[in-house]
């Protein structure tokens, strides 16, 4: 995972707006099409959404059905956990298995921020 074309070498790089993020030609290429892109529905249940916002969401040719999910992160949240429903990875997982019923998706946090922070995450989704 690049951002702003450097390498990024561990999982604590917080990623800002107008940062750009790209992967490896060699273990991921950008689908072409919008074909299963998971959009927010705007007038979703906010409530259960507890601020998070999907910026950028990107399905990936490899690994088969895989998306990368750019989500705005408010302060408060933890982004990693599943011994709670309000954690970001629990809040993504959630709302794509909303999207996409009777699947069980995966969710895999690339970026971090600290509970303290506000900010934009990547997550892959499988």
């Amino acid at each position: 995972v690049y951002v702003n074309q450097i390498a990024v070498l561990d999982d604590s790089r917080i990623v800002r707006e107008n940062d750009t993020v790209s992967l490896v030609n060699e273990y991921a290429s950008l689908h072409k099409s919008t074909e299963h892109v998971i959009l927010p529905d705007p007038n979703g249940p906010q409530d259960e959404m507890m601020g998070v916002r999907f910026v950028k969401i990107i399905p990936l040719q490899k690994p088969q059905g895989t998306t990368l999910m750019i989500a705005y992160k408010p302060i408060g949240m933890r982004c990693v956990g599943s011994f709670c429903s309000n954690t970001l990875e629990m809040i993504t997982k959630n709302y794509t298995a909303l999207c996409r019923p009777g699947e069980t998706p995966s969710c895999h946090p690339v970026s971090k921020l600290d509970t303290g922070c506000e900010g934009l995450c990547a997550l892959l989704m499988g």
